[in-house]
């Protein structure tokens, strides 16, 4: 049986939300379902650090695939998750339906890191 787990982490100023990042994780591969940063903290390196975060957090959980969807039309979206290693897999037409836009599922490669432990190799 394969073990699913869910994390979502937000960001708050004092009282505003300004910033969030989800994952699904299902065995090997996990899924990025949500990063977002208000207009007006973007440009200031969240973005990054949230990825950076989340795709760390993955490595320890023993992931090897990354993937995510990200809107055809968002290029700043998509140069974050290239500078990170992401490329694109497929387009998902419509994917976006309320708005009529295609997706970009994009996928990351990870490094396989030795489980801690004893070597039975």
């Amino acid at each position: 049986m394969t073990e699913k787990t869910a994390l979502y982490i937000v960001v708050y100023d004092v009282t505003n939300l300004i910033a969030v990042v989800g994952i699904h994780l299902n065995g090997e591969k996990g899924h990025i379902t949500y990063l977002a940063v208000s207009p007006v903290w973007q440009k200031q390196g969240l973005g990054t650090y949230l990825l950076r975060l989340i795709i760390n957090l993955a490595q320890k959980w023993h992931c090897v695939r990354l993937s995510l969807e990200v809107r055809k039309d968002n290029k700043i979206a998509q140069e974050l998750y290239c500078r990170f290693g992401f490329v694109t897999n497929f387009v998902r037409p419509d994917y976006y339906q309320d708005v009529h836009q295609d997706g970009l599922n994009m996928i990351l490669d990870l490094p396989i890191k030795q489980k801690k432990g004893k070597n039975f190799g």
